[in-house]
């Protein structure tokens, strides 16, 4: 039996984008998840054969594991996560299983700590999901594959909107005051120098990773019925509004994922290796790192220079989502070895 673990619940919509895809990617008819908060997954419409409540501290009674899928993205950002997931990756190796992480983004100074390379080093398959991840990998020693993030190939739900709509997507993670002051001076532009509606679009929603409370935030900071919340939902319908946007700002990397993979002009406020890394390989250069803003226009200014033309996007992007189904093969070949 395959098991999906290090899955923070399907609130993260990000992480129940990955869990669709994966499992569509490898057809995985059957699967057991590992997941923090399993009400969500149910809430969303996930649908594997048992869910595991985590603690995140690889101490759960799991049996009868195959191959065990590391999903989380960017997990290995922290070096308190990787210490907990090189647990989790010994927990299953123990167990005659084989151990992939997948779609991963690292953070580049986790590479200089020897306990992390150590734990890198006993999976059976690596693949990253952007090259500087990758080439960190290899320059270590370490064998892995560049594999874009599987959420690319997400299928997207037909949605209407009433009007052109400029997508904004904050969070949590860049909530400070000077960031939230280029949020709403970008929202004045688009109302006062455009003909936009604007589409708030949270993509994270729980306890204490809660996009709409910075969202309800920038709502209230307005009495203008061009600008709307949208209410929370899961990632594929989520998607179908990014989809139908004219342009899209956002915090939230798989925000961005389903903004460039339906071709959509995409401003990222960029904070990590995997929002840096994803770019470079698409050849955008819409982005912008939160922490460098220095006046409350910034994000104001990068906004007016956005590239809107899809040509590149368009040209790109199939061949790219293509090589998402590259994980499928890799896995296939692992299983051929057992």
């Amino acid at each position: 039996m395959n098991i999906l673990y290090f899955h923070a619940g399907s609130g993260n919509h990000g992480c129940e984008a990955l869990v669709r895809t994966i499992t569509n990617i490898c057809d995985l008819k059957e699967y057991q998840l590992c997941s923090s908060v399993p009400t969500e997954d149910i809430k969303y419409g996930l649908k594997p054969k048992k869910i595991y409540q985590t603690t995140f501290r690889a101490d759960e009674d799991i049996e009868n594991v195959k191959t065990a899928f590391s999903i989380g993205g960017d997990n290995y950002s922290r070096i308190d996560t990787a210490r907990c997931l090189a647990k989790y990756n010994q927990k299953f190796i123990s167990m005659g299983a084989k151990t992939i992480l997948v779609g991963c983004s690292i953070s580049e100074e986790l590479f200089n700590d020897p306990q992390v390379i150590e734990d890198l080093k006993k999976y059976s398959l690596i693949t990253a999901r952007e090259s500087i991840t990758y080439e960190n990998l290899t320059k270590h020693g370490i064998q892995a594959y560049l594999v874009p993030d599987s959420a690319f190939i997400l299928e997207t739900a037909d949605v209407e909107l009433d009007g052109d709509y400029i997508g904004i997507n904050g969070s949590n993670i860049v909530d400070n005051d000077l960031t939230y002051r280029n949020y709403v001076e970008l929202i004045k532009h688009i109302l006062n120098n455009t003909s936009y509606k604007v589409l708030l679009i949270p993509h994270v929603v729980q306890q204490y990773n809660d996009d709409l409370k910075f969202l309800k935030r920038l709502k209230n900071e307005f009495n203008d019925d061009r600008i709307r919340l949208l209410e929370d939902m899961n990632c594929i319908e989520l998607k179908g509004y990014i989809s139908k946007c004219k342009a899209n700002i956002c915090s939230r990397t798989h925000v961005s994922i389903a903004s460039y993979s339906s071709c959509v002009p995409t401003l990222v406020v960029g904070y990590s290796v995997k929002s840096k890394g994803i770019a470079k390989d698409l050849g955008v250069k819409d982005i912008i790192d939160y922490r460098e803003f220095q006046t409350d226009q910034d994000l104001t200014e990068k906004f007016k220079q956005m590239d809107l033309d899809t040509k590149h996007l368009k040209e790109i992007m199939p061949e790219y989502k293509q090589r998402c189904y590259e994980l499928r093969e890799l896995y296939e070949s692992l299983r051929s070895k057992e």
